[in-house]
Parts: structure tokens; sequence; C-alpha cells
């Protein structure tokens, strides 16, 4: 091998190696640069109605309101003026016209959020909840709040603010609740006062 060939081939090797060094730079840049993600939101839809059915085509429950902004991460989404209609599963929806008539409860806010997995919304400011009674509209309900806590597709409900409950014969307050709509369970935690009202309306109290 002559002087030449030497030569070319260690001029080809430092070539190769300045190739490597920099292909190697590159590597370790890429890996550490940390990943931006957009704070922009996914969706967002005005004037929207969402249905959620069950695996039977049984229809669940009915959301509408003013405004959906939907993240693609952690944050999960945010409404204005959501409205929360869930029906009861237990007729068959198919032999009625009237939704209305299988309107289990419904619940109102001015704002609302959502988790990513949608197992929690949480409804903020002026919460309105009505759970009606069409055999017994004495035992109607309505729960006002300003944080109401509506887990696993409205399974439970919960909160640790005031809340208001409110029939036609008797009205409770208290700190903190939890409740169950399809059960007609609801209990109040702490400070609970209970005022009985009578026909004539003259506020009859009894507090606890």
């Amino acid at each position: 091998m002559t002087t030449a060939e030497i030569f070319k081939r260690l001029l080809q090797l430092f070539i190769l190696g300045i190739l490597l060094y920099f292909a190697w730079v590159i590597y370790q840049d890429s890996r550490s640069q940390e990943k931006v993600e957009s704070t922009d939101p996914q969706l967002s839809l005005n004037d929207f109605e969402v249905f959620r059915y069950n695996r039977e085509g049984i229809l669940e429950y009915r959301l509408i309101g003013e405004t959906l902004v939907h993240y693609d991460n952690e944050e999960g989404g945010y409404l204005t003026d959501p409205f929360l209609k869930h029906y009861d599963l237990s007729h068959d929806q198919h032999e009625t016209q009237e939704l209305s008539n299988l309107v289990e409860w419904t619940a109102k806010s001015d704002f609302a959020r959502y988790t990513q997995d949608k197992s929690l919304l949480t409804l903020i400011k002026n919460v309105n909840l009505h759970k009606p009674n069409r055999e017994k509209p004495q035992d109607d309900m309505v729960i006002t709040t300003d944080l109401l806590y509506i887990h696993d597709e409205g399974e439970k409900v919960t909160t640790d603010l005031f809340v208001e409950l409110e029939m036609p014969t008797r009205q409770l307050s208290g700190y903190g609740l939890i409740g169950y709509p399809h059960k007609e369970l609801f209990t109040l935690h702490r400070d609970v006062k209970s005022t009985y009202i009578t026909e004539s309306d003259t506020g009859q109290h009894d507090e606890k």
C-alpha cells in the first residue's frame, strides 16, 4: 500500500468520524428537547347538543349548552350554560314519543368542566338539580348550591359547599352533600336545618 493510499484511507476515516460526531450531536439535541403541548383547544362548539346512549341503544342523558371547549390533554373541557337531562332507563323508550315523560332528573348551572375521561362533570355557580316525582308530586325535590360534582355518568353527586334542598312541604339546608339521584337518596353532612311548610305558608319551623 502506497503512502497516497494510506493518506486517502485516513482522510476517509476522518470524514466518517466527523459525520458520526455530528449525527450523535443531533440525536442528543432531539432527545433533550421537551415536547411542547399545544394550549389551543382541540374542539370548540357553539349551541351544542350531546346525546349519550348505552349499549342497548337506550338514551341515558342529553347535554345541551351555549359553548363547549375541549382540550386534548388532562385539562378536559369547559361548558357554559350547561343543561343536563338524565332519563329513566327502566322504561322502553321506543314505546313512547314523549321523552319528556321519561326524564329522571335534570341539572343546570352557569358553567361546568369535565375531566378527560368524562368520569367527572363539575357544575359551577347557580347550580340547580331537579328530581321530579310524577307519582308523588309532594316528593319533588330541587337542590341548589354553587358547586356540584356529578360522578360516573350521574350515578352519584357530591359537594362540600352550602346546599339547599326544597320540597313542596319541607326545606333542608346544610353543608356538604352526597346523593344518588337514581335511588332518590340524598344526605346532608353537617349544620343541617329543616323547615316545614304549611298550607297557609306560615312558615312553621323545626330546626335541628
